[in-house]
């Protein structure tokens, strides 16, 4: 740990090294840090417990397991997981996974962000769509409506003419 933790803030992380994870999920809802670097060699039921709950009051947080590749690790712990060290820490190898980590929560976080943006936009549009159907409907109506007062409007206009133009004829020729 006390490697890891040097190796890290020789590439200028901020590093703090809680003795448990106890104290690690304190620090974590105070202060939530870019990623939590869970040492997981020694497989512990707690660990999964505590990573639930740390999924749970910072979503945000990077969770990163250091694993020893010659034992078998639990799958779904890994899930719950951004990314996993594997044994042996190499500084350069785990300096350029570690921000590729980083890099690629950072852009699936853009993503779910754009992703639900695009969604409500979708829905905002649907309802639009919606909207501008129901107000089609009502001008159709509205414009039947006036078609046929026009033809009313007409109607009467020719029998007006018709019935006022003999006597006007009349008064006019005479």
């Amino acid at each position: 740990q006390s490697n890891l933790a040097t190796m890290l803030r020789a590439h200028n992380f901020g590093v703090k090294t809680p003795a448990s994870l106890t104290e690690a999920l304190q620090l974590v809802r105070t202060v939530p840090p870019a990623a939590l670097i869970l040492d997981y060699r020694n497989p512990d039921e707690t660990i999964k417990t505590r990573l639930l709950q740390i999924n749970k009051f910072v979503p945000t947080t990077v969770i990163v397991l250091i694993i020893d590749p010659h034992k078998e690790s639990d799958p779904e712990l890994q899930s719950y997981c951004d990314g996993i060290l594997s044994l042996p820490l190499h500084s350069t190898y785990t300096i350029t996974n570690l921000n590729h980590i980083l890099e690629l929560s950072s852009t699936r976080r853009r993503i779910q962000a754009l992703s639900t943006e695009l969604i409500t936009t979708s829905r905002n549009l649907f309802d639009i769509q919606q909207m501008l159907n129901a107000q089609n409907k009502e001008l159709k109506y509205i414009n039947a409506r006036l078609r046929e007062l026009d033809s009313w409007k007409e109607m009467f206009r020719s029998m007006v003419v018709h019935d006022l133009k003999s006597p006007l004829g009349a008064m006019l020729g005479a």
